[in-house]
C-alpha cells in the first residue's frame, strides 16, 4: 500500500523552485490572475478560484483564501508584502 508520504517528494532546498515551476506551468494559475494579483488577499482568492485546495468549511464553502489570509494576519506577514515595481 503507498501512502501519503511516499506519494509526496522529499526536498532539502529546491521546494520554492518547485513550487513556483509548479504554478507557473499550470496555465490555470495564469487564467485565474495569480500572477496579476496585487496584494496578498487578491493573490489568496485567485488561488482558491484556481483550485489550488479543495479546501470547505461545513457549509460547504471554499475556505482556502480565508484560511491563509488568516495566517498570514496571524503571523504580521503581511507588513513584508509589497507591489513590485520594475522600472522601465
Amino acid at each position: 500500500t503507498l501512502s501519503l508520504h511516499d506519494a509526496l517528494p522529499i526536498y532539502k532546498n529546491q521546494s520554492i523552485k518547485d513550487h513556483a515551476k509548479f504554478l507557473v506551468d499550470n496555465q490555470r494559475y495564469k487564467k485565474y490572475g495569480v500572477f496579476e494579483a496585487k496584494t496578498y488577499i487578491e493573490q489568496a482568492y485567485a488561488l482558491q478560484n484556481a483550485g489550488y485546495s479543495t479546501a470547505e468549511d461545513n457549509s460547504g464553502q471554499k475556505r482556502y483564501a480565508k484560511d491563509l489570509i488568516e495566517l498570514i494576519r496571524q503571523y504580521n506577514l503581511q507588513l513584508i508584502d509589497s507591489e513590485i515595481k520594475i522600472s522601465d
